[in-house]
């Protein structure tokens, strides 16, 4: 690999490190490799109990960290697992309204965590992360490197 190359990669990697907000995310399917992802603002979540139609909901996380849930009201989520979520909904349902909840969430859209890939890349731009990431694969996501990177242009 030639030596501009490496350093066009060098100053990627340092934007998405200075520019990203927290560490990478998963969602539902994708929990099973990473559970590491972190619920914030703006992020909305379908929460679902079982055997509890009426109870099905999707939320939005406001900008303080929260959303209401019928019966238990406020519910504080930013910083959360999923996993911690769903623990927190059934302790605080089966504190005098349901016996033995089940609670399911799932991410239905990430709104929190946001990279901006920047240089001689095809789509320079603001990409939403949901699990761990790797940076060659977030230059594939933004169409690859450009054409011109790497070259030297005389004048």
């Amino acid at each position: 690999m030639c030596y501009k190359s490496l350093i066009k990669i060098f100053f990627v990697s340092l934007c998405l490190v200075v520019l990203s907000k927290s560490s990478p995310s998963d969602i539902c399917a994708e929990t099973l490799f990473d559970n590491e992802y972190r619920i914030g603002t703006d992020d909305i979540l379908d929460v679902q109990v079982w055997d509890n139609d009426d109870l099905n909901r999707v939320v939005e996380v406001s900008k303080e960290g929260a959303f209401t849930f019928p019966l238990i009201g406020k519910v504080h989520t930013a910083g959360l697992t999923v996993f911690d979520l769903e623990n927190e909904i059934k302790k605080r349902l089966a504190d005098g309204y349901l016996v033995n909840p089940e609670v399911s969430v799932c991410i239905q859209k990430y709104m929190n965590q946001k990279v901006f890939l920047l240089g001689e890349i095809k789509t320079p731009g603001s990409y939403l992360l949901k699990r761990k990431t790797h940076i060659l694969e977030l230059i594939s996501m933004a169409g690859g490197f450009a054409d011109s990177a790497g070259r030297i242009v005389s004048v």
